[in-house]
């Protein structure tokens, strides 16, 4: 049987998600620095700087640096847009960051 959800406007996240599966949203966690960390190495691997990848993007660049300083954390579409322009499969990304521990 599905579990039934009930509204959760204005309750805390423990009892949207009651059996702790929220994931953490905290941009310094392991996982985000290491994303991070991956994103940037790959732009550079592909010798592109953050204004040239932006422009591919359609993106403004502070958004980029934001993105690889730590300071915005990355959608998965976000991460697949920046993964087709950078040329590099968004899979990698997520293998790299699967076994961090949070």
């Amino acid at each position: 049987m599905l579990p039934v959800f009930r509204k959760t406007r204005n309750l805390p996240l423990s009892h949207a998600f009651p059996c702790g599966t929220a994931m953490s949203k905290e941009l310094r966690s392991p996982r985000h620095d290491a994303l991070r960390r991956f994103l940037k190495a790959e732009r550079a691997r592909a010798e592109l700087t953050q204004g040239e990848l932006s422009k591919r993007l359609g993106w403004n660049q502070r958004t980029l640096s934001d993105i690889e300083t730590g300071g915005k954390r990355v959608s998965v579409l976000e991460l697949v847009s920046i993964a087709k322009a950078i040329g590099f499969d968004p899979c990698l990304a997520l293998r790299h960051i699967e076994e961090i521990e949070e």
